[in-house]
């Protein structure tokens, strides 16, 4: 079973076996945090990085609210939809202005936690740019996380597995490493 690393200084880690209704639970929340934080940012004006960040935490509370999970969870909810922002804001950022169009064209197309992220960010204009600069370690995933859709590669032996939408993180299912890397 994964052991769970606390966020919290000083609470022991626990163990955490997430299977069927609990995990797709998990899943769709992250889905619905990633769509609220998108209304909540396209209602902000100005867009700024402040703003953002305040949607973002305004979406966490709502998802909290409605129930769907406890206040711990919606803010391991919260760390992971912004490690996956910093992720895609650092892609956008170093990447020439065609990348950008394409992204902002995926947006359109893209359905759950990718599609309102690429769509937070196609909205963010320069505020892009600080959210680069803050994504330090938003590469690194450990089993347990959620994350929109991408490419997981296990820092460990390098298998690497394709997500096609939020999911949470698993064991590599070759070496049963914890930690892999989002690309």
């Amino acid at each position: 079973m994964p052991v769970q690393k606390s966020s919290f200084p000083g609470v022991a880690p626990r163990r955490v076996q997430l299977v069927g209704k609990a995990r797709s639970l998990l899943e769709d929340s992250f889905d619905r945090l990633a769509a609220k934080a998108l209304q909540r940012f396209r209602e902000s004006t100005p867009r700024t990085f402040h703003s953002l960040w305040v949607a973002i935490e305004a979406a966490r509370a709502d998802v909290y609210a409605a129930g769907l999970v406890g206040e711990a969870q919606s803010r391991r909810l919260q760390e992971a939809l912004i490690r996956d922002l910093a992720r895609l804001a650092t892609m956008i950022a170093r990447g020439p202005v065609v990348a950008r169009e394409r992204l902002a064209r995926a947006a359109a197309e893209e359905r759950g936690a990718l599609g309102s992220l690429l769509e937070i960010l196609d909205l963010s204009g320069d505020a892009i740019y600080r959210i680069s600069d803050d994504a330090t370690n938003a590469v690194q995933r450990r089993a347990g996380d959620v994350t929109c859709a991408g490419t997981l590669a296990c820092a460990q032996c390098g298998r690497v597995e394709k997500l096609p939408g939020s999911r949470v993180v698993l064991p590599c299912r070759e070496c049963g490493s914890r930690s892999l890397i989002k690309s």
